[in-house]
């Protein structure tokens, strides 16, 4: 039996996105273990990264793993609630009682995965889970149809990225009414940004360099139907260069690039994740009214 204990906090940041890929590139080459996942020392762990986890267990179990969750200390209790507020499939349901706290499935964005093709799933998981919180910054229609074009496209994208090796991509998001912001995660694994961009230039290229090249405006490695950029240049201007204040994050291979507000963060890794991250973080309390550039020319 191999045991991993939890970090103490996992959290939308280069740290918790480092806790995650350093899991990762531990578990990555086991094969036939019973595998232990010890929530046990977890004060916090952010929902929205249950995509990662998931994608993580996900490799564990096609690897001919038996993985376990274990939470040991009652005082976990709520962490383990929220795993399942977020319908996590590797926790066990638990008794709800009063002493346990409020629902927070109004806060809550599912834990899904999703295969290659299956757009019209995705469009109706975007529009009951994410996209009708009432709490997102107002947008026209047109504004709010683009912006849904955008995360169709990271889904689609980070499918195409994945391969025939790990053909999903795994989601999950929450509310933080705390510090109104919410965050959205799209995963996927098989394929980083980096391995597609240095095949297409044909030469070695840090993580970081080849994130940066893939967000640059006409970069794509799409070769025929197969897409190849992010999918995000109305959503990265909307969140993070100006207007609602949000921000973007992607991790992939052993680059980390953040975004928030017209100012760009770029870190290295010391591991690798065969595959991509992309988060998405709306400010809630921005309360603006938003609508297409074209729209006030009407």
């Amino acid at each position: 039996m191999k045991t991993y204990y939890m970090p103490s906090f996992i959290q939308n940041d280069y740290e918790g996105y480092s806790k995650l890929i350093d899991l990762y590139s531990e578990t990555k080459e086991v094969v036939s273990e019973n595998v232990v996942l010890n929530f046990s020392k977890v004060e916090k762990f952010e929902s929205n990264l249950l995509s990662v986890l998931g994608a993580i267990i996900f490799n564990l179990t096609r690897n001919a793993n038996n993985v376990n969750l274990t939470f040991d200390n009652a005082s976990k209790r709520q962490v383990q609630e929220m795993f399942i507020e977020n319908k996590f499939p590797y926790v066990s349901q638990l008794e709800k009682t009063q002493s346990s706290g409020d629902s927070v499935n109004d806060t809550a964005i599912s834990y899904r995965v999703f295969g290659q093709k299956a757009s019209q799933q995705v469009n109706e998981y975007l529009n009951s889970e994410l996209l009708s919180k009432k709490e997102l910054p107002k947008m026209s229609y047109l504004l709010l149809k683009e912006i849904r074009k955008n995360i169709l496209e990271i889904f689609s994208n980070a499918g195409a990225h994945g391969g025939n090796e790990i053909p999903f991509v795994f989601s999950c998001g929450q509310y933080f009414r705390d510090k109104q912001r919410l965050d959205f995660t799209v995963v996927n694994c098989g394929i980083s940004i980096k391995k597609n961009v240095e095949d297409f230039l044909g030469k070695p290229c840090s993580g970081v360099e080849t994130i940066e090249w893939a967000l640059a405006s006409g970069n794509t490695t799409r070769k025929g139907d197969i897409p190849g950029g992010l999918g995000m240049s109305l959503l990265r201007e909307f969140l993070a260069e100006k207007n609602n204040n949000g921000k973007l994050q992607i991790a992939s291979a052993d680059g980390y690039y953040a975004e928030s507000e017209g100012k760009i963060d770029t870190k290295t890794f010391s591991s690798q994740f065969d595959g991509t991250i992309v988060n998405i973080e709306f400010n809630m309390s921005d309360n603006k009214n938003y609508i297409l550039a074209a729209e006030k020319s009407e």
